[in-house]
């Protein structure tokens, strides 16, 4: 008997084999005896206007929407931010096995004062990268690093290079650039954003092309 729970991202992105793939299990948990399972799944886009528009199974859409709850984006719910920064600060310094970090002076204006178009994915990667550079335990304002810090208009700072050279080490070299760019040099920074360790990061900027890590 299944039991436990399951989350599943962004259903909406799924193509139609791993839409197949989730209405079969979707059945398969339905004639199971009574559990304890929970499967949660979240959408940026209604499932049921896809399903109408034919890019969503219409049984798919049906079982996914038996329940529904609309979570406003975190620009709406600015009551939310400091108890959820706070939350997230606690479970990246768990992560890595760091202090507890509070968030400073000025800190909590600053992300008060910002928009969050990548609502809490944003927020906790602009703290796990201001935690970096957090010191005597406290996230600083200026230790936030948030997109609209970045001046429009400058494409040095706003987006990555025009590159001529499509070769696949010169793409992955000029990106890793753009990366550390936006991050002032911070290597430290720029890896964790990039999903790669630091000695990966200084392997590519050596033009040594590394695909794993």
């Amino acid at each position: 008997m299944m039991a436990g729970f399951i989350y599943l991202d962004r259903v909406d992105l799924l193509a139609s084999p791993g839409q197949g793939l989730l209405l079969g299990l979707l059945k398969a948990m339905q004639d199971r005896p009574p559990g304890r399972a929970v499967l949660l799944a979240s959408s940026d886009v209604s499932l049921r206007q896809m399903a109408g528009q034919g890019l969503l199974m219409p049984d798919l859409a049906f079982r996914l929407t038996a329940v529904r709850f609309a979570v406003p984006p975190l620009r709406q719910r600015r009551e939310d931010i400091a108890p959820l920064a706070q939350e997230l600060l606690s479970r990246i310094c768990a992560r890595y096995q760091q202090r507890p970090v509070t968030l400073g002076p000025g800190a909590l204006a600053r992300l008060l004062q910002h928009n969050w178009p990548g609502n809490i994915r944003e927020l906790a990667s602009v703290l796990e990268a201001a935690l970096l550079e957090a010191a005597n335990g406290m996230v600083r304002a200026e230790d936030l690093l948030l997109t609209s810090d970045i001046e429009i208009g400058k494409p040095a700072q706003n987006a990555p290079p025009r590159i001529e050279n499509l070769a696949l080490d010169a793409v992955i070299h000029n990106h890793v650039q753009y990366v550390l760019e936006i991050n002032h040099g911070n290597k430290l920074r720029a890896a964790r954003q990039l999903g790669i360790s630091r000695s990966t990061l200084y392997r590519v900027l050596g033009n040594e092309t590394v695909l794993a890590h």
